[in-house]
C-alpha cells in the first residue's frame, strides 16, 4: 500500500514501524491517509536530492490517521440522531394514521397463515395499498427471516420498538409508499425536502453515509452529509447542533484498562511523560497527575473525569511535567478545548 499510494523510500526501522502500525489499523483510512501525504513525499525526495534528512513518515502518518478516526467517529452522534429521529417519528405517524399501535399485525397474520401481503387491503379501516402492503411484508421478513420463522415480531407491542429492527431501508421504503398521506407530518421549513425525490435522495445519501461509516470506510464530504442530516432533521423539528451539544457535553464515565503499556505495543508514537494538572473550580481545585504524550493529551484526560455539573465550574488549568517548568493554560482557550475533548473519549 506503501509503495502504491505514496511513492517514499523509509528506513528499516521506519518500515518495521509502520507496517505494525498498519497490522491495528484501518486499511481504508491508511490509503486514504497516505494520499494526504503526497506532498510531503514529494519534499522528502527535494531534501534528500540536496543531502539532506527527511524529516519523520510515521508520526505525520498516524497524525492523520487518528484525525481521520475522530472524523468518523463523530458522524455517529449525527448519524444516530437521525435514525432514532425518523424511526420514532415514523412509528408514531402510522399509529395515528391506521389507528392502531400494531399497525402491522393484519399483513403478520396473513403471512403467518400462509397467505400473501396483497391480500390485506385495510388495516383497522384504512386502506392499504399492495405497494404499503409490500413495504411491510419486506419489513417483517428482515426482521424474522424470510420464512418468519423468528419470535422477535410477535414480541413487539407497538411500532416504536418494532421499527428498532428495522432497516433504515424499510423506513425509506415505507416513507416513500405512503408519502402522499406522510408528507402533512414534515414542517416546510426548506420545500425543496417536502418533494418526494428530494427527500427520498437525501434519505438515502444519508442511509449510504451511515452504512459506510458502520462499517468503517471513510465517509467522503462530510460537511454535505452534516447539512443533509440537519435539513432532514429540521423537517421534524430537531435542531441537530442542539442535540448533538447535549450528547458531546455529557459526562461519561472514562475508560478504564487493565493492561499496562509495553514496549512491544510501540509503533512509533512519541513516549508517554507524566504530567500534574491543576483544574480550578468556582470554589475548589483539584489536582491530579496524568501520563500523555503532550499537555493537551493530558489536559484531555483530565477534563475527561469531571462530572458535568462541575465542568461548568471550570475556571482555569494549570499544567506541568515533573520536570519543567509551571505552565499556565488561559482559560478561554482551556474551554474551548473542553468540546472536543468531551467529543473525543464519548464517542
Amino acid at each position: 500500500m506503501l509503495k502504491e499510494y505514496l511513492d517514499h523510500e523509509i528506513s528499516t526501522p521506519e518500515a518495521a514501524a509502520y507496517y505494525a502500525f498498519c497490522r491495528q489499523a484501518n486499511s481504508d483510512l491508511i490509503r486514504h491517509s497516505l494520499k494526504e501525504l503526497k506532498g510531503f513525499a514529494k519534499s522528502a525526495k527535494r531534501l534528500k536530492a540536496a543531502g539532506k534528512d527527511a524529516p519523520p513518515f510515521l508520526p505525520k502518518l498516524t497524525r492523520i490517521y487518528f484525525r481521520k478516526v475522530e472524523e468518523q467517529a463523530r458522524l455517529f452522534t449525527a448519524l444516530s440522531i437521525f435514525e432514532a429521529a425518523y424511526r420514532v417519528h415514523l412509528a408514531t405517524w402510522m399509529e395515528q394514521h391506521y389507528g392502531v399501535k400494531k399497525w402491522w399485525d393484519p399483513v403478520y397474520t396473513t403471512l403467518i397463515g400462509g397467505g400473501g401481503c396483497a391480500q390485506v387491503t385495510n388495516i383497522s379501516g384504512v386502506e392499504l395499498t399492495p405497494a404499503v402492503a409490500n413495504a411491510i411484508d419486506k419489513l417483517l421478513k428482515g426482521i424474522d427471516g424470510y420464512d418468519l420463522k423468528g419470535a422477535t415480531v410477535v414480541k413487539q407491542a407497538n411500532g416504536h420498538s418494532l421499527l428498532c429492527y428495522s432497516k433504515l431501508s424499510d423506513l425509506e421504503e415505507l416513507i416513500k409508499e405512503q408519502w402522499v398521506s406522510f408528507k402533512a407530518s414534515l414542517r416546510i421549513h426548506n420545500p425543496s425536502l417536502t418533494a418526494l425525490p428530494s427527500f427520498i435522495s437525501a434519505f438515502k445519501r444519508i442511509r449510504d453515509s451511515r452504512n459506510s461509516c458502520f462499517h468503517h470506510r471513510e465517509v467522503s464530504d462530510r460537511p454535505g452529509l452534516l447539512r443533509s442530516i440537519e435539513n432532514m432533521l429540521d423537517l421534524i423539528d430537531i435542531h441537530l447542533d442542539t442535540a448533538s451539544i447535549n450528547a458531546r457535553t455529557s459526562a461519561v464515565k472514562p475508560m478504564t484498562t487493565g493492561i499496562q503499556w509495553h514496549e512491544r505495543h510501540n509503533f512509533g508514537l512519541v513516549q508517554s511523560l507524566t504530567y500534574d494538572i491543576e483544574l480550578h473550580f468556582e470554589d475548589q481545585k483539584s489536582r491530579s497527575t496524568i501520563d500523555g504524550r503532550t499537555q493537551f493529551e493530558a489536559i484531555q484526560r483530565a477534563i475527561d473525569g469531571v462530572a458535568a455539573d462541575d465542568r461548568l465550574k471550570l475556571k482555569g488549568i494549570q499544567i506541568q511535567t515533573r520536570a519543567a517548568d509551571l505552565a499556565k493554560t488561559d482559560i478561554e482557550e482551556a474551554i474551548k478545548k473542553v468540546g472536543v475533548i468531551e467529543t473525543r473519549f464519548q464517542q
